[in-house]
């Protein structure tokens, strides 16, 4: 005997053809496309029907998106020792018509895909990263996404020394930011009247006059400032520079440029971004910023990046196992300048597939363990977050075992991906071996609790509705977000936060 379903605002989307209450029933009369909905299989699988020899049980695909690029090149002391990178733009689809690039499309593509895709300040922990800004991003909120632990804000040579330039560097200095001025090739040049406000100036040995080398050197070591000599090309470079007291090089005569892909996640939903930083700019708890995040794995999946970026040596025991302490955890100023960052460098299209598969496993995982042990809400929560990063980690290949685990996770999170140990590593185990066990299999710690097997449809049912309802359209984000705006009065946060936020969401895809 079927079970009765209430059915979602859009469940299946069939070839035009309504579907009665009755979900398996109407699966099992309609045609090839309902039975290929992946919601629609696992129904039919648990169910104990055969699927066609074509249609396989649904597992989550690579999704169809072009990896990024970001560019890097080594700076080093010189005596060889890294010390850091730049990050550069290599991303061609942001050109415009006459092939330039927009300076904060360009510097919001490179942070998304070093630190959010690559995570590359956690790989390459105790080195700096230097990211290339121009005057309208250092103005913006968004230049707060470059936090100190690992970025070093680079004022381009475009950047004028106005007294408003002064003072956004000396404001944010002092929330612990540091810069570097970038190109400086003249003693005339405007911008030495910041050298009392940056950590590093870089010089560029094609373009200074010989002469004029030792009187910048001075100039700037008199004021505790590093020199970089940039630009660094020959042998010989590298002898000059060593010799006249440069502190870092950069160049080919070190490294050249080397070029990363980023892996091909989806895009983020425009949707869910604007509705988080509404609730953020509204000071809505971390609870409710949580549960938006959550909406879209993709999202989430990148900002929880943030939790392993700062902060020399931290291990799996100082990562938090769940979003709303992730969101604890960061200021408020800089995820909201990341979720700008995203805005700007990533929304666009959801996958609704490859978004469906992750909400309907963590989903799956949150009722389960909900039900096996109804006294730990936190488990719950846990265990939502560990089906979104198994999701992740699934859809990319990366093995559990791998030095680099891609997105990492705390300590509770990491042992029972690794382990399959306790509670959590059991669930774990249910979501990924249901599609290859015979229908009502249960891993041990679980197949003991009296009562769960008959359950199983049940809670396979609402995660598979839960998940389609909130894939398909973004009316909880909605309303979660009117609601904290009726609570709460608007916050001043800057006329550019506000226009991003109030614009409509974009459907461009990355190219």
């Amino acid at each position: 005997m079927h079970t009765t379903l209430p059915m979602p605002t859009r469940p299946f989307e069939p070839d035009d053809v309504a579907p009665p209450s009755n979900v398996l029933s109407w699966a099992l009369r309609s045609g090839s496309s309902a039975r290929r909905d992946p919601g629609v299989q696992r129904l039919l699988h648990q169910a104990g029907v055969p699927l066609q020899p074509q249609a396989a049980p649904h597992q989550p695909a690579a999704p169809e998106r072009v990896a990024r690029r970001v560019g890097l090149q080594a700076i080093v002391d010189v005596d060889g020792r890294a010390r850091g990178y730049e990050l550069l733009y290599r991303d061609a689809g942001r050109l415009d018509a006459g092939g330039i690039v927009n300076g904060l499309h360009a510097t919001c593509e490179v942070l998304a895909t070093a630190v959010l895709d690559l995570g590359l300040p956690r790989r390459a922990r105790g080195l700096s990263f230097f990211v290339n800004v121009d005057r309208e991003t250092l103005m913006s909120p968004l230049v707060e996404a470059i936090t100190p632990a690992w970025g070093v804000v680079e004022l381009l040579e475009t950047i004028p020394a106005t007294a408003d330039v002064r003072q956004r560097v000396q404001d944010l200095r002092q929330r612990g930011m540091r810069f570097a001025l970038d190109d400086i090739d003249t003693l005339d040049d405007s911008r030495w009247a910041l050298i009392d406000l940056v950590e590093v100036i870089k010089i560029d040995w094609q373009t200074v006059r010989p002469v004029d080398l030792p009187l910048m050197m001075a100039r700037a070591h008199s004021h505790g400032v590093q020199v970089l000599a940039e630009k660094v090309e020959t042998a010989g470079d590298l002898a000059a520079a060593r010799v006249l007291g440069a502190d870092l090089v950069q160049g080919h005569a070190i490294a050249r440029p080397d070029v990363i892909l980023a892996p091909g996640l989806p895009a983020t939903s425009a949707l869910a971004l604007r509705r988080t930083r509404l609730l953020l700019q509204h000071g809505a708890s971390n609870e409710s910023v949580a549960t938006a995040l959550a909406m879209d794995p993709a999202t989430a999946l990148r900002i929880w990046q943030l939790a392993d970026q700062d902060g020399a040596g931290a291990g799996t025991e100082d990562r938090p196992n769940v979003l709303a302490d992730l969101v604890a955890d960061l200021p408020r100023p800089v995820l909201q300048a990341w979720l700008s960052v995203l805005q700007v460098a990533d929304a666009g299209v959801i996958d609704k597939s490859w978004t469906y598969a992750g909400l309907a496993q963590a989903r799956l995982m949150k009722v389960l363990a909900r039900r096996v042990s109804p006294t730990e809400p936190a488990l719950a929560e846990e265990a939502f977050l560990l089906g979104l990063l198994d999701h992740y980690r699934t859809t990319l290949g990366i093995a559990y075992r791998d030095p680099d685990l891609g997105v990492r996770a705390g300590a509770r999170l990491e042992r029972a991906m690794r382990d399959r140990k306790g509670l959590l590593g059991a669930v774990l185990e249910f979501a990924q071996g249901q599609y290859r066990q015979p229908t009502g299999w249960l891993p041990g710690p679980l197949a003991a609790m009296p009562g769960l097997a008959t359950a199983l449809r049940s809670i396979y049912q609402e995660a598979h509705l839960w998940a389609k309802e909130r894939s398909q359209n973004g009316s909880v984000l909605q309303s979660v977000a009117d609601l904290a705006v009726r609570q709460r009065p608007a916050r001043s946060t800057g006329a550019s936060v506000r226009s991003l936020a109030s614009a409509p969401p974009t459907t461009r895809r990355r190219t």
